[in-house]
């Protein structure tokens, strides 16, 4: 993932990056919006794959937990909601693990 703004952190920053759907590395770019510290961000594509992350980091209990949301639309109606439940949404949650993996590596 590489910066595509002067703004790296929060509110504004872009980054782009490819993610793996269907075996096929895609490019995507993606912005932060909505981002408030240590609560959570929106993350919105500008290019590629039309998608929107939601972030929400709490403490509970000592730990941090962080819930994601991702809506995202499908482009071919009925064939495509099969492909959406095989494969779309698997790739989705890996791309969703890596982040997150990402992300802890940046927090410790």
């Amino acid at each position: 993932m590489a910066p595509t703004t002067e703004i790296t952190r929060g509110t504004g920053a872009r980054y782009a990056y490819k993610a793996k759907m269907l075996g096929m590395k895609t490019p995507v770019e993606s912005e932060i919006q909505d981002f408030l510290e240590n609560e959570g961000w929106t993350g919105v594509s500008v290019k590629g794959v039309e998608a929107e992350t939601r972030w929400l980091v709490e403490q509970v209990n000592g730990k941090t937990k962080f819930t994601y949301g991702l809506p995202y639309k499908m482009p071919i109606p009925i064939r495509g909601s099969i492909r959406d439940k095989l494969f779309m949404i698997p790739a989705w949650e890996k791309i969703v693990e890596n982040s997150l993996q990402n992300l802890k590596e940046l927090l410790e």
